[in-house]
């Protein structure tokens, strides 16, 4: 599918950041448990109903039961989707659902909020490289820049967003792709959707696989550009971009 190259439009940042849109019709209720990888149980009023979650990872910090969650309808025979969990330690949402992401990160290009990619508009969403496919194409004036995002939505020790938080073969092989097409003198961006409210930074995390840090300074070395951008959610649904350009940390103070 292609894209019309939209008018940018840069509007005035609320106190709490730009507000990229809104889950409507929204649900809200109490998580019970994980069921499975894809599935999660809530108490939503007086009736228990499962609810599909898109992000593959543990979320051991996040999935807690007890936690207020929020959930949008689906067409699928699981009938609601999982949007947001209640952050406990800032007063909002953090937004788990990997659509929700997508659509936050693209309205960001759309509305020319994200400074490295202002003069930019998306051409493909998945196109293939190789044997791989990666999440977008963008048109960047005349050039043509691959862009892979990946959800970060685990809180480290210090406030940071990390990513990953289990070992992800996927994202090794989408790292590689990434440095591939840079060594080749493609522009190719990797972008950490930093989705826990009032990320500091992103940092690579270690403990959930070994090699990731170790393949970002190599991709890095090799031309690929890593960004990351902060989002999250409140309770009527609306979710906002708070910071387009998150500082990359590794180490104690080190910047990527």
């Amino acid at each position: 599918m292609t894209y019309c190259r939209p008018q940018v439009i840069v509007s005035e940042w609320l106190d709490m950041g730009m507000k990229l849109l809104k889950i409507d019709p929204l649900y809200e209720g109490v998580l019970l448990n994980r069921i499975g990888r894809f599935v999660v149980s809530v108490k939503m009023g007086n009736e228990i109903v499962l609810a599909h979650n898109t992000n593959t990872g543990r979320l051991l910090d996040i999935l807690v039961p007890g936690r207020r969650v929020l959930l949008s309808r689906t067409e699928s025979r699981i009938k609601y989707r999982l949007v947001g969990v209640e952050d406990v330690i800032r007063e909002c949402f953090n937004v788990v659902d990997v659509r929700t992401q997508a659509r936050a990160f693209e309205e960001s290009i759309k509305l020319g909020l994200l400074p490295y990619f202002r003069e930019c508009y998306i051409v493909k969403r998945n196109p293939s490289v190789g044997r791989s496919r990666l999440d977008y194409l963008l048109r960047c004036g005349s050039s043509d820049v691959f862009v892979e995002t990946k959800s970060a939505v685990m809180r480290g020790p210090r406030g940071e967003a990390m990513y990953p938080d289990c070992e992800t073969s996927r994202g090794r092989r989408h790292i590689a792709v990434l440095a591939e097409l840079a060594s080749s003198g493609i522009a190719a961006y990797l972008v950490f959707v930093s989705a826990v409210c009032s990320a500091k930074c992103f940092r690579p995390n270690e403990g959930g696989d070994k090699e990731i840090p170790r393949l970002l300074h190599e991709a890095m070395g090799r031309g690929v550009i890593v960004k990351s951008i902060s989002i999250y959610m409140n309770d009527s649904g609306e979710v906002f971009l708070s910071d387009p350009d998150v500082p990359l940390c590794l180490g104690d103070d080190l910047q990527l």
